[in-house]
């Protein structure tokens, strides 16, 4: 398989290392709270159409590699993901 893919009259690789991390760095992402953040970005990834090339939750912060179509913002899957993760009550 080719690292590149094809658009109708475009090659790509967009790929991006994205590093989020709570606030004071608090080791909140155990359990339930880390497979629901899991779950969440897995979800929201394939409905914008993007593919995560890595995915790894640590107790105090997440890694992503994700390659991004060119049609899509760079901003938009980053900020959808960060609404979505920041909306949901995920402990308490």
């Amino acid at each position: 398989m080719s690292r590149f893919k094809k658009l109708a009259y475009d090659v790509w690789h967009c790929q991006y290392h994205i590093i989020w991390i709570p606030k004071y760095r608090y080791k909140v992402l155990t359990g339930k709270i880390a497979e629901e953040v899991r779950t969440t970005i897995i979800i929201q990834s394939e409905r914008l159409g993007c593919e995560i090339v890595e995915l790894n939750i640590q107790t105090d912060h997440v890694h992503l590699l994700i390659k991004v179509p060119p049609k899509i913002l760079l901003p938009c899957p980053i900020c959808f993901q960060e609404r979505i993760t920041k909306s949901k009550p995920l402990y308490g």
